[in-house]
């Protein structure tokens, strides 16, 4: 009679099998990656023994134009953002940015999405930066200034500094106000944050754009390859600048610029003299950051700020600018959007008589009162076409 194994000792004879072919497998797969380790060691200690004893092949055209390739495909030198609107804002200055923001998006960055870059030389509440988060469809960053760009250099003297602020008359008569215009005529194009961007749109509290950006700007410097577009031209308080003009025309002539500004601008240097201090306004600019961050604009800022007239005089970020252009750039690099309307406290910029001014896509007459109509909140002195005087004559 055969013998029935018990129930329970069939089950523990599955259970073994199992387990044994479990282990195996494991087993199996153990050796395999020993033996492929153990390959690919020899296989590189074999190839560095014999690299190490013959000569290296010669670069031919097709491995240099390979090697080329490989470079520019490589994520170092992927393409920039097209652009930062920069911003410099303080707490208190939170609600009405709000409003420049809500106008600018109304007018040209609801469609193009640009990101907002907020800098400021001290961190924010939470709450403001949820608000200017919110105001936008766009990304908005926040940077905190560090000491070069927000500092006072270590060669300004205080006591001397002190005793200037103490005699200052006209609209400047803080340290802040002088920290601004330095960090706006060069540190701010090398901050990290702008690393990435293109171009940088400056925005300010207490501006408004009074008709749709039709003609995008950035396209248009795109296409005729400038450095730099702007909306107003102003005349500077030339008390406020005595030395300007000397230290960058000895510094030009220094470079031997002197041939390249006659023909350009038809400017002769050394000798002539802005008298009325002519300068692109910057509330509505935008610059190419490439020039703006590259060696020829910041080596001039540098010789610049070591003279330390941005502290011991009132130079103001706006008129160092537009020297730079016109000692070290072609007039043709520098455009003008005189289709904008725009504002900001004392100016209204509207598109010329011959233009339209488009509000939510609809054609008005651009005239101001019409179709070009300034915000009650912002009250401007002097209405103007954005030319009043001409830069380098």
């Amino acid at each position: 009679m055969r013998k029935v194994p018990h129930p329970a000792s069939v089950y523990k004879t599955k259970a073994q099998r199992g387990a044994y072919l479990v282990r195996g497998i494991l087993w199996f797969i153990a050796l395999g990656m020993l033996l492929w380790t153990i390959s690919d060691w020899w296989s590189s200690e074999s190839t560095n023994f014999w690299r190490s004893r013959v000569s290296k092949p010669k670069r031919t055209l097709v491995s240099v134009a390979l090697a080329a390739t490989a470079v520019a495909a490589s994520p170092s030198s992927k393409p920039k953002k097209d652009v930062a609107v920069i911003v410099l804002c303080r707490e208190s200055e939170v609600p009405d940015m709000l409003k420049t923001m809500a106008s600018f998006d109304e007018a040209y960055n609801a469609i193009k999405l640009h990101d907002y870059v907020i800098f400021s030389d001290v961190p924010w509440k939470q709450e403001s930066m949820d608000a200017l988060s919110s105001a936008t469809k766009s990304r908005v960053r926040f940077h905190i200034l560090d000491d070069y760009a927000w500092g006072m250099p270590k060669w300004i003297d205080r006591k001397n500094f002190s005793n200037v602020l103490a005699t200052q008359t006209y609209y400047g008569n803080t340290e802040s106000y002088r920290k601004m215009c330095r960090f706006f005529a060069g540190p701010a194009f090398t901050t990290s944050i702008l690393e990435e961007y293109r171009y940088a749109w400056r925005l300010d509290s207490h501006v408004r754009y009074l008709c749709d950006v039709v003609d995008d700007p950035i396209a248009r410097m795109d296409a005729t390859g400038a450095l730099y577009g702007y909306a107003l031209r102003m005349k500077e308080k030339m008390d406020t600048i005595p030395s300007l003009w000397s230290t960058a025309e000895e510094y030009a002539v220094g470079k031997g610029r002197k041939d390249a500004v006659k023909a350009q601008w038809d400017v002769t240097i050394p000798g002539h003299s802005l008298e009325v201090g002519c300068h692109y306004w910057n509330n509505m600019e935008i610059t190419r950051l490439e020039w703006f961050r590259g060696p020829v604009y910041q080596d001039f800022f540098k010789a610049l700020d070591a003279s330390g007239g941005f502290f011991y005089e009132r130079w103001g970020d706006a008129p160092v600018r537009t020297l730079a252009l016109l000692l070290l750039a072609e007039k043709s690099s520098v455009i003008f959007f005189d289709e904008l309307g725009y504002q900001h406290p004392w100016w209204i910029k509207c598109p010329p008589p011959s233009g339209v001014c488009f509000k939510k896509g609809v054609a008005l007459k651009p005239g101001v009162g019409e179709g070009c109509i300034p915000d009650p909140e912002i009250q401007p002195h002097t209405i103007t076409d954005g030319a009043p005087c001409n830069v380098g004559q």
